[in-house]
């Protein structure tokens, strides 16, 4: 059940945000997207947040670091 309401509410974000960039875009907003060496800079920068939430979790006695493995799993990340 857990598996399938993640999915769905998965399902629900992509649909939202392609709502929302086809909003913005009518509206004259423009969409950026970053270059892949960009995204990597900021995928390095975030680095270090990513460590202090599954140390958090950890410290909750939760399995931050297979969490976080499974949420880059699921979004390709």
């Amino acid at each position: 059940l857990r598996r399938r309401y993640a999915f769905e509410c998965a399902g629900i974000y992509d649909e939202d945000l392609e709502k929302a960039l086809e909003l913005g875009q009518s509206k004259g907003k423009v969409i950026y997207h970053l270059a892949a060496a960009e995204l990597a800079k900021w995928k390095e920068k975030a680095e270090p947040l990513y460590d202090k939430w599954v140390a958090d979790m950890k410290a909750k006695g939760l399995p931050g670091e297979e969490l976080l493995r499974a949420v880059h799993r699921l979004t390709g990340k």
